[in-house]
């Protein structure tokens, strides 16, 4: 599997207003990183008046893939006193790092002046950090950084401390060849197995979302964060004369959603068109209605925006494995449940992007035998 994480990062930036000229330069720098594709959060941006500050901390902190301290010897005496908004952020990160809750490479030092002893926080000494200082190198650190957090690549040397840490997951995959299977028949366990899964699908804690892969089977829980929606695309690299997305390809799996709490949002299923600098896109699911048996559902999300077009009403429950197909053809969206066609959509303003898998809310969604092809020629090739 030549796979990777697919979603864009969401970095969260922790930092000491102690003066508008910094708080100019952390915003410039939350504006260069989103320009890169990445999924920044900042207080500048992100929390409106009247906010309650502890919650709008809290929530980011949990919720970012990773948080990106911006370290001065003024965030250094702010994260060791207390009152502030930046020790409030240092004590919920201090309790991650005390009780295993943050993957190893959550939190990432940002040397912004001062030097290591004077600036970065001693629990994050010993990690990986990226030296600011110098203005003439800063586009380069900005590139190197992104580069870093959407491929796990890096052309440069960071700046280590004493111990390494583990590498930063790759975001945003590239596929050579025109398509990708993955039937997860290795458990997560397997260290081989781990390391290829974990670019592309979430094990363990992911903010509200714990995921698996055991038995074959790719398992998604989320019990804590109502309406929050997780989704994983694949893109692949353009042939000649070829579009360099999944935009019309053949995209199926095999769902379910186990017995457990969910509410009216939740529902699992095929991620279709997904524009990554839009964040629009279409998706094909299954949610379980209040009679106990599992509706399909067509969703088009369209900035910020979501519509729902209730398909087929199902007479099994969610709990039985549904197959979910769709693909484009002759310029409508044509969907398929249980090898059976339902019916051909408009594709609205989805006009290209990449195909995946999504989660919706509340509950425990299962996956196997996900696929993303080539579409036929022909429809009457369709198998």
């Amino acid at each position: 599997m030549t796979t990777s994480v697919a979603s864009t990062p969401r970095c969260f930036i922790s930092y000491a207003r102690e003066n508008q000229t910094h708080a100019d330069w952390v915003l410039r720098l939350a504006e260069a990183l989103s320009a890169r594709k990445l999924g920044i959060r900042i207080d500048q941006l992100h929390c409106p008046i009247a906010t309650d500050l502890p919650t709008f901390m809290e929530r980011e902190v949990e919720a970012a893939r990773h948080v990106l301290l911006v370290c001065t010897n003024e965030y250094m005496a702010r994260w060791s006193g207390s009152g502030s908004g930046v020790a409030y952020e240092a004590a919920l990160m201090k309790g991650e790092l005390m009780h295993g809750l943050a993957a190893t490479d959550k939190y990432i030092p940002l040397l912004r002046s001062g030097d290591v002893a004077s600036a970065v926080p001693k629990p994050l000494r010993g990690s990986y950090y990226l030296d600011l200082r110098d203005e003439s190198r800063l586009d380069d650190r900005i590139d190197e950084l992104a580069q870093r957090l959407l491929s796990g690549t890096s052309s440069a040397e960071l700046a280590a401390g004493e111990s390494a840490r583990s590498p930063i997951a790759v975001l945003i995959p590239r596929f050579p060849g025109p398509a990708f299977r993955e039937n997860f028949d290795a458990d997560d366990t397997d260290s081989n197995a781990r390391e290829s899964y974990r670019r592309l699908w979430c094990l363990g804690q992911e903010g509200h979302w714990y995921g698996q892969i055991r038995d074959g089977v790719y398992r998604m829980s989320n019990s804590t964060g109502p309406g929050e929606i997780r989704y994983s695309y694949l893109g692949f690299e353009a042939e000649a004369g070829a579009a360099p997305d999944a935009a019309n390809h053949d995209v199926s799996v095999d769902v379910w959603i186990e017995p457990s709490a969910h509410d009216s949002y939740s529902g699992a299923g095929l991620l279709y068109r997904y524009n990554r600098e839009q964040r629009t896109y279409m998706a094909l699911v299954i949610a379980p209605d209040s009679q106990g048996t599992a509706q399909v559902a067509l969703v088009s999300r369209d900035r910020n925006e979501h519509q729902f077009f209730r398909l087929a009403q199902l007479r099994q429950p969610p709990t039985k494995p549904i197959s979910l197909r769709m693909m484009s053809f002759a310029g409508l969206i044509k969907v398929w449940v249980d090898g059976r066609p339902i019916g051909s959509y408009p594709p609205l303003n989805h006009i290209t992007g990449d195909a995946g898998l999504i989660t919706m809310s509340l509950g425990t969604f299962c996956f196997d035998n996900f696929a993303v092809l080539p579409a036929p020629l022909r429809l009457e090739d369709v198998r």
